[in-house]
Protein backbone atom coordinates (compact mmCIF):
# COMPACT_ATOMS: atom_id res chain seq x y z
CA UNK A 1 0.00 0.00 0.00
CA UNK A 2 0.98 3.66 -0.48
CA UNK A 3 0.10 6.28 2.14
CA UNK A 4 0.02 9.72 0.52
CA UNK A 5 -0.72 11.77 3.65
CA UNK A 6 1.25 11.45 6.89
CA UNK A 7 2.82 13.86 9.38
CA UNK A 8 5.84 11.70 10.10
CA UNK A 9 8.62 14.31 9.98
CA UNK A 10 9.69 15.22 13.52
CA UNK A 11 9.16 18.64 15.04
CA UNK A 12 7.74 20.45 12.01
CA UNK A 13 4.04 20.54 12.86
CA UNK A 14 1.54 18.72 15.08
CA UNK A 15 2.78 15.32 13.92
CA UNK A 16 5.76 13.33 15.22
CA UNK A 17 7.43 15.15 18.10
CA UNK A 18 10.88 13.60 17.66
CA UNK A 19 12.81 11.12 15.54
CA UNK A 20 11.93 8.19 17.80
CA UNK A 21 8.24 8.83 17.24
CA UNK A 22 8.92 9.07 13.49
CA UNK A 23 10.63 5.67 13.51
CA UNK A 24 7.82 4.15 15.57
CA UNK A 25 5.33 5.47 13.00
CA UNK A 26 7.39 4.01 10.16
CA UNK A 27 7.39 0.59 11.83
CA UNK A 28 3.63 0.76 12.43
CA UNK A 29 2.97 1.63 8.81
CA UNK A 30 5.12 -1.24 7.53
CA UNK A 31 3.43 -3.68 9.91
CA UNK A 32 0.12 -2.46 8.48
CA UNK A 33 1.22 -3.26 4.93
CA UNK A 34 2.40 0.17 3.78
CA UNK A 35 5.55 0.08 1.66
CA UNK A 36 5.70 3.70 0.49
CA UNK A 37 4.69 6.87 2.32
CA UNK A 38 4.73 10.60 1.74
CA UNK A 39 5.71 12.93 4.54
CA UNK A 40 3.25 15.83 4.20
CA UNK A 41 3.88 18.44 6.90
CA UNK A 42 1.57 21.41 7.25
CA UNK A 43 2.82 24.49 5.41
CA UNK A 44 1.48 28.05 5.80
CA UNK A 45 -0.82 27.05 8.66
CA UNK A 46 -0.23 29.49 11.49
CA UNK A 47 2.92 28.62 13.40
CA UNK A 48 3.33 25.46 11.31
CA UNK A 49 5.18 26.85 8.35
CA UNK A 50 8.45 25.02 7.70
CA UNK A 51 10.43 26.11 4.66
CA UNK A 52 11.00 23.79 1.72
CA UNK A 53 14.65 23.43 2.77
CA UNK A 54 13.69 22.50 6.34
CA UNK A 55 11.28 19.86 5.07
CA UNK A 56 13.84 18.34 2.72
CA UNK A 57 16.52 18.26 5.42
CA UNK A 58 14.15 16.53 7.85
CA UNK A 59 13.08 14.04 5.18
CA UNK A 60 16.67 13.18 4.22
CA UNK A 61 17.60 12.66 7.85
CA UNK A 62 14.59 10.43 8.47
CA UNK A 63 15.37 8.40 5.35
CA UNK A 64 18.85 7.73 6.70
CA UNK A 65 17.47 6.66 10.07
CA UNK A 66 14.87 4.41 8.38
CA UNK A 67 17.63 2.75 6.36
CA UNK A 68 19.85 2.36 9.42
CA UNK A 69 16.97 0.73 11.29
CA UNK A 70 16.32 -1.65 8.35
CA UNK A 71 12.68 -0.54 8.07
CA UNK A 72 11.41 -1.45 4.58
CA UNK A 73 9.62 1.84 3.92
CA UNK A 74 10.20 4.15 0.95
CA UNK A 75 9.75 7.74 2.15
CA UNK A 76 8.74 10.49 -0.25
CA UNK A 77 7.89 14.13 0.39
CA UNK A 78 4.97 16.48 -0.15
CA UNK A 79 3.19 19.14 1.84
CA UNK A 80 -0.30 19.82 3.13
CA UNK A 81 -1.57 23.28 2.25
CA UNK A 82 -4.61 25.07 3.65
CA UNK A 83 -7.01 26.48 1.08
CA UNK A 84 -7.02 29.66 3.17
CA UNK A 85 -3.35 30.38 2.30
CA UNK A 86 -2.07 32.12 -0.83
CA UNK A 87 -0.89 28.88 -2.36
CA UNK A 88 -0.16 30.45 -5.74
CA UNK A 89 2.27 32.91 -4.16
CA UNK A 90 3.95 30.08 -2.24
CA UNK A 91 4.27 28.08 -5.46
CA UNK A 92 5.76 31.06 -7.31
CA UNK A 93 8.27 31.46 -4.46
CA UNK A 94 9.31 27.82 -4.73
CA UNK A 95 8.01 26.90 -1.28
CA UNK A 96 5.36 24.41 -2.38
CA UNK A 97 6.25 20.73 -2.57
CA UNK A 98 3.99 18.74 -4.85
CA UNK A 99 3.17 15.18 -3.85
CA UNK A 100 6.25 13.11 -4.55
CA UNK A 101 8.10 16.28 -5.67
CA UNK A 102 8.03 15.40 -9.37
CA UNK A 103 4.29 15.35 -10.00
CA UNK A 104 1.75 18.15 -10.28
CA UNK A 105 -0.63 17.16 -7.46
CA UNK A 106 -1.02 19.47 -4.46
CA UNK A 107 -2.55 18.19 -1.23
CA UNK A 108 -4.99 20.91 -0.17
CA UNK A 109 -7.00 20.97 3.03
CA UNK A 110 -10.39 22.68 2.94
CA UNK A 111 -11.30 24.77 6.02
CA UNK A 112 -12.91 22.84 8.87
CA UNK A 113 -15.55 25.57 9.32
CA UNK A 114 -17.26 28.06 7.05
CA UNK A 115 -17.83 27.97 3.31
CA UNK A 116 -15.50 27.68 0.35
CA UNK A 117 -16.35 31.21 -0.84
CA UNK A 118 -13.45 33.13 -2.38
CA UNK A 119 -11.15 30.14 -1.97
CA UNK A 120 -12.86 28.60 -4.98
CA UNK A 121 -11.16 31.20 -7.19
CA UNK A 122 -7.74 30.32 -5.81
CA UNK A 123 -8.30 26.65 -6.60
CA UNK A 124 -9.25 27.62 -10.13
CA UNK A 125 -6.07 29.70 -10.51
CA UNK A 126 -3.99 26.72 -9.43
CA UNK A 127 -5.72 24.63 -12.10
CA UNK A 128 -4.88 27.24 -14.73
CA UNK A 129 -1.25 27.20 -13.57
CA UNK A 130 -1.09 23.48 -14.32
CA UNK A 131 -1.49 22.01 -10.85
CA UNK A 132 -3.78 19.12 -10.04
CA UNK A 133 -5.59 19.12 -6.72
CA UNK A 134 -5.98 16.32 -4.20
CA UNK A 135 -8.46 17.40 -1.53
CA UNK A 136 -7.23 16.19 1.86
CA UNK A 137 -9.93 14.71 4.13
CA UNK A 138 -12.87 16.84 2.88
CA UNK A 139 -15.09 14.72 5.15
CA UNK A 140 -13.81 16.92 7.98
CA UNK A 141 -14.72 20.19 6.22
CA UNK A 142 -18.10 21.66 7.15
CA UNK A 143 -18.56 23.09 3.66
CA UNK A 144 -18.67 19.52 2.29
CA UNK A 145 -20.71 18.12 5.17
CA UNK A 146 -23.33 20.88 4.94
CA UNK A 147 -23.59 20.95 1.14
CA UNK A 148 -23.98 17.50 -0.42
CA UNK A 149 -23.56 18.97 -3.91
CA UNK A 150 -20.17 20.61 -3.27
CA UNK A 151 -17.86 17.60 -3.42
CA UNK A 152 -19.42 16.16 -6.60
CA UNK A 153 -19.04 19.63 -8.17
CA UNK A 154 -15.36 19.85 -7.21
CA UNK A 155 -14.70 16.33 -8.42
CA UNK A 156 -16.41 17.14 -11.73
CA UNK A 157 -13.82 19.89 -12.11
CA UNK A 158 -11.11 17.24 -11.97
CA UNK A 159 -10.16 17.41 -8.30
CA UNK A 160 -9.24 14.14 -6.61
CA UNK A 161 -10.55 13.20 -3.18
CA UNK A 162 -8.60 11.67 -0.28
CA UNK A 163 -10.42 10.50 2.83
CA UNK A 164 -8.80 9.37 6.07
CA UNK A 165 -8.85 5.70 7.00
CA UNK A 166 -9.85 6.68 10.54
CA UNK A 167 -12.83 8.65 9.23
CA UNK A 168 -14.07 5.61 7.31
CA UNK A 169 -13.67 3.55 10.49
CA UNK A 170 -15.80 5.97 12.52
CA UNK A 171 -13.08 7.69 14.54
CA UNK A 172 -14.42 11.15 13.64
CA UNK A 173 -17.99 10.27 14.58
CA UNK A 174 -21.02 8.72 12.92
CA UNK A 175 -21.85 11.66 10.63
CA UNK A 176 -18.37 11.71 9.13
CA UNK A 177 -18.31 7.91 8.75
CA UNK A 178 -21.70 7.89 7.03
CA UNK A 179 -20.55 10.66 4.71
CA UNK A 180 -17.46 8.63 3.76
CA UNK A 181 -19.57 5.54 3.13
CA UNK A 182 -21.92 7.51 0.88
CA UNK A 183 -19.01 9.00 -1.06
CA UNK A 184 -17.45 5.55 -1.47
CA UNK A 185 -20.71 4.13 -2.79
CA UNK A 186 -21.08 7.06 -5.18
CA UNK A 187 -17.53 6.66 -6.49
CA UNK A 188 -16.37 10.05 -5.23
CA UNK A 189 -13.29 8.81 -3.32
CA UNK A 190 -9.96 8.39 -5.12
CA UNK A 191 -7.50 7.76 -2.28
CA UNK A 192 -7.52 6.50 1.30
CA UNK A 193 -4.63 7.76 3.45
CA UNK A 194 -3.81 7.72 7.13
CA UNK A 195 -3.21 11.40 7.93
CA UNK A 196 -1.07 9.83 10.65
CA UNK A 197 0.14 12.19 13.37
CA UNK A 198 1.86 9.93 15.87
CA UNK A 199 2.38 6.42 17.21
CA UNK A 200 -0.26 6.89 19.92
CA UNK A 201 -2.95 9.07 18.34
CA UNK A 202 -4.09 9.18 14.74
CA UNK A 203 -1.71 6.38 13.93
CA UNK A 204 -0.32 5.89 10.40
CA UNK A 205 -2.62 2.99 9.52
CA UNK A 206 -4.79 2.28 6.48
CA UNK A 207 -6.24 -1.06 7.58
CA UNK A 208 -8.99 0.43 9.84
CA UNK A 209 -10.86 1.32 6.63
CA UNK A 210 -10.40 -2.05 4.96
CA UNK A 211 -13.49 -3.88 6.24
CA UNK A 212 -15.83 -1.08 5.20
CA UNK A 213 -14.25 -0.69 1.76
CA UNK A 214 -14.42 -4.44 1.13
CA UNK A 215 -18.14 -4.45 1.91
CA UNK A 216 -18.71 -1.67 -0.60
CA UNK A 217 -16.44 -2.64 -3.48
CA UNK A 218 -14.34 -5.67 -2.59
CA UNK A 219 -10.61 -6.14 -3.05
CA UNK A 220 -10.65 -4.32 -6.39
CA UNK A 221 -11.79 -1.07 -4.76
CA UNK A 222 -9.33 -1.47 -1.87
CA UNK A 223 -6.47 -1.95 -4.34
CA UNK A 224 -7.59 1.09 -6.31
CA UNK A 225 -7.78 3.41 -3.28
CA UNK A 226 -4.64 2.28 -1.47
CA UNK A 227 -2.26 1.50 -4.33
CA UNK A 228 -3.39 2.09 -7.92
CA UNK A 229 -4.62 5.66 -7.54
CA UNK A 230 -1.86 6.72 -5.13
CA UNK A 231 0.67 5.44 -7.68
CA UNK A 232 -1.06 7.53 -10.36
CA UNK A 233 -0.82 10.63 -8.15
CA UNK A 234 2.94 10.11 -7.90
CA UNK A 235 3.35 9.64 -11.66
CA UNK A 236 5.04 12.81 -13.00
CA UNK A 237 3.41 12.24 -16.39
CA UNK A 238 -0.03 13.02 -14.93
Amino acid sequence: MIDLHCHILPGLDDGAADIEQSLAMARMAVDDGVRAMLATPHVAMGSWNPSRDAIMRAANHLRERIRSASIPLKLGVGSELPATADIKALADAGEVITLGEKGRFLLIELPFSGHLGAMDQQLFELEVSGYKILLGHPERAMCCLDDEKLLPKLRDRGYWVQVNAGSVAGRQGRKVRNTCIRWLREGLVDVIASDGHGPGRRRPLLSPARKTVLRIGGEELWQKLTFDNPARVLDPRR
